[in-house]
């Protein structure tokens, strides 16, 4: 799941904290792109979530990208 790094470098945005488990990886970072929506968490400033979910039953990846957080299950 390395591929979020891309998300990252294009968006000019730093990663505050990640969460990685088995097929799932969750990332909060600050972008300078975005100008509205931040929050504090760790008492860093966030505006960009990128949330990343493998199926092994659908066999398919899931990606979400959200600011400042993403709000549903995935």
């Amino acid at each position: 799941m390395i591929f979020y790094k891309k998300i990252l470098y294009n968006m000019y945005a730093e990663k505050i904290s990640d969460i990685e488990e088995e097929n799932f990886l969750s990332v909060n970072a600050y972008s300078k792109l975005l100008k509205e929506n931040n929050l504090k968490y760790l008492d860093r400033e966030i505006n960009l979530n990128i949330g990343i979910r493998y199926s092994e039953d659908d066999d398919k990846t899931m990606i979400y990208i959200a600011t400042p957080i993403i709000k549903i299950d995935y």
